[in-house]
């Protein structure tokens, strides 16, 4: 029977995926070094996040309360996070740009916050919600190649949703 050597089949591998692992079984101990290469030397990953502010507007005496559009503003810093493996990142969509997955948008994401301005004797109620979304999620170019490793190390089976801001 032909054996091929390890640093082929993670050659093979690097094409193929983990449907590759059959091809020798020295490969899961080199897949193994590579994840203990990513705890020891994370993943970073930036992004940006967009604030969104709505207005509402609530009245007892009428049967529906008025949304005004909300006003959106991106955050000047960038943000970033260590991907050490514990979490799958997503997906890289086109060079350096990420779809993250659930799990990652959970995590980046801060969870809606809702601010009351208060009411009067005629029970109209004005409160403010705020909530925010990803508008760009990427690494750096160099470690495009250590992204796409990652990926297939800490595959990620759900995927957030695509948002329209994610495109910068």
């Amino acid at each position: 029977m032909f054996v091929l050597n390890k640093e082929c089949c993670y050659l093979i591998w690097k094409f193929v995926g983990n449907k590759a692992i059959f091809l020798n079984k020295e490969l899961i101990q080199i897949l193994n070094l590579k994840r203990a290469l990513f705890i020891k030397n994370p993943l970073r990953i930036y992004y940006k996040l967009a604030k969104f502010k709505e207005f509402h507007h609530h009245s007892k005496h009428i049967n529906f309360g008025k949304v005004s559009r909300p006003s959106i503003v991106v955050e000047k810093n960038i943000k970033f996070i260590d991907l050490s493996g514990s979490i799958p990142f997503g997906k890289i969509i086109s060079g350096n740009k990420i779809l993250p997955s659930d799990q990652l948008h959970s995590i980046v994401v801060p969870e809606k916050m809702k601010v009351d301005i208060g009411g009067n004797r005629f029970f109209n109620y004005k409160f403010k919600i705020y909530y925010w979304e990803i508008f760009s999620m990427f690494c750096k170019k160099k470690d495009v190649k250590r992204a796409k490793i990652y990926q297939m190390l800490f595959p990620s089976k759900n995927f957030q949703k695509t948002n329209i801001l994610n495109v910068f």
